[in-house]
C-alpha cells in the first residue's frame, strides 16, 4: 500500500502511543507515574489482582510508565511489610526493567541493525529477581510468569527453560493474551526460533481461541513479525528495493483466507475485553496489508486516537504510519 513505502504527510496531533485501552483509572496512574510519582501505580496494581487479563495490561503499561523509577519502586517494596503489597511492587518493577531494557531496540531492528542480544540481555538481568519473587509471593499470579518469558526471549534463554516458563502461564490463565503474546515472540526468529515454530502456534492459537476472544490476533501478529525479521535483514544487507517488494508483496491468497477465518473467530462474537484495541490495530494492518481495505476499516474505527508501535511502528514511525493508514482508509471511496 503506497501510504507504507513513503507516507503523505497526515497530522498526528491529539494521537496518544502506545496507551491501547479504554482504562481511565490506568491512563491516570500513568499520567501521575510518568510525573514521578509511583504510589499510584502500586494503588492500581493491588485493585487488580483478581483480573489477570487487566493485571496484566495494567503491568505492562505502568511499567513503561515508570521506566526512569526503578530506585523508587524498588524502594517502596523494601519498605513494606506486606507480602502482597511487595508482590505487587516487584511484578511493577520486573516490568519497568523490562521496558527499558526494549526500549529504542525497535527503532535499530527496523533500520537493519540485528538485535544485540547480548546487550539486551544484559539490561533484561535485572528483571529476573523481583519477578520470580512476586512470583512466589503470589503463587496464583500468572502475570510474573508472562515477564519472565520477555525476560528469557531477550537473555537468550534455551528452548528448555521457555517452554517451562510458558507451561507456568497455561497452568494458571490458559487463555492470557499477554501470555500468547510473549510466547509468540519467544518462538519468533528474532529470538532464537523459528517461522515454522512460531506461525504453527499462532494458527493453534485460532483454532483453540474461545469465540469472541482476541486472542486470534496473535496471526496478524507473527506476520507482522515476520515481515519485520526479514525485511530488516534485507536491509541490513544492503538490498533496499528487494526489502520493499518483499513488504509490498508480502500477504499471498493462503495468508489472507487465514486472516479472514482468524478474523471472523474473534468478531463476529466479540465480547468486551482488556486488549481488543491491541487486537484491532494488528488486524487493521494486516488488512492493509493484504489489501482488504473493507476488512480493515471495520477493525479500524475502533482505535480512535489511540496509536500503536506493534504494529505501526514495525515499518516507521508508529504514530505517522497510523495515521497516515487512517485516514486513507476510513475515507476511502466507496466507504461514506
Amino acid at each position: 500500500m503506497a501510504w507504507f513505502s513513503g507516507p503523505e504527510p497526515v497530522s498526528t496531533r491529539g494521537l496518544v502511543l502506545d496507551r491501547t485501552w479504554y482504562d481511565q483509572e490506568l491512563d491516570a496512574a500513568c499520567d501521575t507515574v510518568s510525573d514521578g510519582h509511583p504510589a499510584a501505580g502500586a494503588v492500581l496494581l493491588a485493585a487488580g489482582r483478581d483480573d489477570h487479563e487487566r493485571r496484566a495490561l495494567r503491568a505492562e503499561g505502568l511499567g513503561r510508565a515508570g521506566r526512569e523509577l526503578a530506585t523508587e519502586v524498588t524502594a517502596l517494596a523494601v519498605d513494606t511489610d506486606d507480602d502482597t503489597e511487595r508482590a505487587d511492587l516487584l511484578l511493577w518493577l520486573g516490568w519497568i526493567r523490562i521496558a527499558a531494557a526494549w526500549h529504542g531496540t525497535l527503532d535499530a531492528e527496523r533500520g537493519g541493525t540485528p538485535l544485540d542480544l547480548a546487550k539486551l540481555g544484559d539490561a533484561l538481568t535485572k528483571a529476573e529477581e523481583p519477578l520470580r519473587t512476586a512470583a512466589r509471593l503470589l503463587p496464583d499470579d500468572p502475570v510474573p510468569w508472562v515477564g519472565l518469558l520477555w525476560w528469557a526471549l531477550g537473555s537468550g534463554a534455551d528452548d528448555s527453560v521457555r517452554d517451562e516458563l510458558w507451561a507456568e502461564v497455561q497452568r494458571r490463565a490458559p487463555s492470557l493474551y499477554a501470555g500468547h503474546v510473549a510466547r509468540l515472540h519467544s518462538l519468533s526468529p528474532r529470538y532464537g526460533g523459528s517461522p515454522e515454530r512460531m506461525f504453527a502456534f499462532a494458527w493453534e492459537t485460532v483454532q483453540q481461541a474461545p469465540e469472541g476472544d482476541p486472542l486470534p490476533a496473535v496471526l496478524p501478529l507473527a506476520h507482522a513479525d515476520h515481515l519485520l525479521s526479514q525485511r530488516a535483514a534485507l536491509l541490513a544487507a544492503g538490498k533496499a528495493r528487494r526489502a520493499q517488494r518483499f513488504a509490498s508483496t508480502y500477504f499471498n491468497a493462503r495468508m489472507i483466507r487465514e486472516l479472514e477465518t482468524a478474523d471472523r473467530k474473534w468478531r463476529l462474537n466479540a465480547r468486551p475485553h482488556p486488549r481488543y484495541l491491541e487486537a484491532h490495530h494488528l488486524f487493521a494492518w494486516a488488512f492493509i496489508r493484504a489489501g482488504n481495505i473493507h476488512a480493515a476499516r471495520w477493525h479500524m474505527r475502533w482505535p480512535g486516537e489511540r496509536a500503536a508501535t506493534v504494529p505501526w511502528g514495525y515499518e516507521g514511525d508508529p504514530a505517522a504510519h497510523y495515521a497516515v493508514a487512517r485516514d486513507a482508509v476510513l475515507n476511502a471511496p466507496g466507504f461514506g
